[in-house]
């Protein structure tokens, strides 16, 4: 949902930039950004300079029996992608990220994540940007996961998980507008559904209901 150009050119008109994931909600350019990477292995690099052109860095993390290498990648050679997608006017740059994670309790696993970025092709600037969004990602996965259970849910038809989603999050969002408890987000959570008036006090009388009001 995040990744359209009209937000785009919202963002790059108030000054700011962004680093969009492609995912399946723009299947064509995220298609032509992968073929793009395609031939770029991260293990010989050099041998690919003279056929596409780009920057490159790596980072390494180790926690809790965990290994991690991210190898980043980074492009300002757009100019066929903007012909090809002349509403993406804001496009300076294409990534991609090659993540290899070893627990040690199997075979590594390693996969490929692509981006489109009103940043130039700055390779520090671009990792750190990927970085921060994982962690947000990661830190609300862990939430969904500790206060829903969600990686077992089994819902997977039709617009089901997406809606199931979503309602988590407002539930989150509205637990979380309770400054003064000091009960866990998941107290929180079970407390909603046990008490109307609590639920009420928070939809009505809280932070939640200040913003509410406020947009």
């Amino acid at each position: 949902m995040g990744c359209q150009y009209e937000i785009a050119e919202k963002i790059v008109k108030k000054g700011a930039d962004y680093v969009f994931s492609l995912k399946g909600n723009h299947e064509t350019l995220h298609d032509e950004v992968k073929e793009y990477w395609n031939m770029l292995d991260f293990g010989k690099p050099v041998a690919h300079t003279k056929y596409i052109k780009f920057r490159s860095i790596s980072t390494y993390d180790e926690k809790h029996g965990r290994k991690e290498t991210r190898d980043y990648a980074v492009s300002d050679d757009v100019q066929w992608l903007r012909k090809q997608f002349p509403q993406w006017k804001t496009i300076n740059s294409i990534g991609v990220v090659e993540s290899t994670r070893d627990t040690g309790t199997g075979e590594p696993k390693t996969e490929r994540r692509y981006f489109v970025s009103s940043l130039g092709a700055d390779e520090k600037l671009f990792a750190h940007a990927v970085r921060a969004h994982w962690g947000i990602e990661n830190r609300l996965h862990y939430m969904l996961d500790v206060v829903y259970r969600e990686d077992d849910c089994r819902v997977r038809k039709d617009y089901s998980p997406r809606t199931l989603a979503l309602v988590r999050k407002i539930g989150l969002t509205i637990a979380r507008s309770d400054k003064e408890s000091k009960t866990s987000i998941r107290g929180r959570v079970q407390q909603m559904g046990w008490s109307e008036d609590y639920l009420e006090s928070l939809l009505f009388c809280s932070y939640f209901a200040s913003l509410q009001e406020a947009s």
